[in-house]
């Protein structure tokens, strides 16, 4: 029987019309590409159509690739979930929680627990989403823009946190660290660890942390939606998580197109 993906396609178009300038839509079933459906613009003010070679940061969708390659390396036993992160990245090590004190006065706390490789996935380390903290632009500026990905977990660990871990949940730079940890296991960068492993194999090849000249002219233009005007205006193609040329973001950092996403997905 065939699959009828009409009222997808009137969704598609309705909301190109509306929230997002273009969309590009892919669904694998049973292994087989079912559908692909492209409407709107990749570029609103030269009027370019999506294409299905268009790029895009991927943002959060990064997380997901992230999770895989720590769980590839788990599956083969180099690490349990209830490892102390500190095991492998030192600098966890002794961590102090930021806590309101008498007459409402912040004052630090060291941490009971341990942080584990555990809540790292789950967010339950009790980082936070702060890119911009002292301890980064230090970073920022000793490096010179660089920002090593493994010195930018360095600078992460100095911020306090916001609980105990492991006890709640909060949406932070968790992937961050966990790409740290892939590195320090494998012994090799987060970017030549996932090539290896996920996107070579995967044949992901639009898949990575960094721009060649040819897939720059394949990025889509980057917009946002601005409620009180219900209009959708352009921003900078910058990704504000690649805070520097050399940080890999395990949380943010991936720029791919649907074609690629969809491999990975199908594969999970």
């Amino acid at each position: 029987k065939t699959m009828n993906f009409k009222e997808l396609e009137i969704f598609l178009n309705k909301i190109t019309g509306w929230r997002i300038p273009g969309a590009d839509c892919a669904i694998y079933y049973k292994n087989q590409p079912v559908f692909r459906y492209s409407t709107g613009y990749a570029d609103i003010k030269e009027r370019k159509p999506v294409a299905r070679d268009n790029l895009y940061h991927l943002y959060s969708a990064t997380k997901v690739i992230t999770c895989v390659a720590a769980l590839q390396l788990f599956e083969k036993g180099y690490f349990l979930m209830t490892d102390p992160v500190y095991e492998y990245l030192p600098e966890f090590k002794e961590m102090y929680i930021q806590k309101k004190g008498e007459d409402n006065n912040k004052e630090l706390v060291k941490a009971r627990n341990y942080i584990k490789v555990q809540d790292l996935f789950t967010m339950t380390a009790g980082l936070t989403y702060d890119m911009n903290t002292p301890f980064i632009r230090y970073e920022k500026e000793r490096t010179q823009g660089r920002c090593p990905t493994r010195e930018v977990i360095k600078a992460i660990a100095k911020s306090p946190l916001l609980f105990e871990p492991g006890t709640r949940w909060n949406y932070s730079l968790c992937h961050d660290v966990l790409a740290g940890l892939v590195e320090v296991i494998s012994g090799e960068k987060f970017s030549a660890y996932l090539s290896e492993n996920i996107f070579e194999p995967l044949e992901m090849k639009d898949t990575g942390f960094y721009l060649t000249e040819e897939k720059q002219k394949r990025m889509a233009k980057q917009y946002k939606f601005v409620e009180s005007t219900s209009k959708v205006i352009e921003i900078p193609l910058a990704n504000a998580y690649a805070i520097g040329s050399e940080y890999e973001s395990g949380g943010a950092g991936l720029i791919s197109s649907a074609d690629d996403y969809i491999k990975f997905a199908n594969c999970l």
